[in-house]
């Protein structure tokens, strides 16, 4: 799962580099609050059938995107372990520092007949891979729509209403 607040904007940039749209954030947040961007509808109730899976099933893991920034290895072995696969803690680093941010657009740049190139070339596949971009990338306004209509599901996962 990952921060609804930096899903909108992660998602607003790639259906823009797809052509998807070309909306101004505003009328982006305000469908994407209402579950009108996506056909699975709502993304509240997407994230909590996981959360809710997780919590009845042992082989359901729910990982943070934020986790897996902060402490990837730890976050993901944790799942690993959770789901009964076991890797030895080489293989999980292996996994991590090969997917790295820097290591997919490096990817992406060497072999972009396989990259996902459809809409604005110009435009990166990979962008900043970060957390919290919505502090500084999103009016307060937009931020507010997103806490309101994603209320239970930011809670359930442990992140943070200002």
């Amino acid at each position: 799962v990952r921060d609804p607040r930096d899903v909108a904007l992660s998602l607003f940039h790639y259906l823009k580099r797809r052509g998807a749209h070309e909306v101004q954030m505003d009328d982006f947040i305000e469908a994407f609050s209402r579950g009108r961007v996506l056909p699975y509808g709502a993304r509240q109730s997407h994230v909590l059938g996981w959360i809710t899976a997780s919590h009845r099933r042992p082989n359901v893991a729910v990982l943070r995107y934020e986790d897996l920034l902060t402490d990837g290895t730890e976050a993901l072995q944790a799942a690993l372990s959770r789901l009964g696969l076991e890797f030895t803690p080489d293989q999980v680093r292996s996994a991590m520092s090969n997917n790295t941010a820097d290591a997919m657009r490096s990817k992406e740049l060497a072999t972009p007949e396989k990259a996902f190139r459809e809409g604005h070339s110009s435009i990166p596949f990979v962008r900043r891979a970060a957390s919290e971009q919505w502090r500084t990338e999103m009016l307060p306004s937009n931020q507010a729509k997103i806490e309101a209509a994603f209320n239970e599901g930011l809670r359930a996962c442990g992140y943070v209403i200002d």
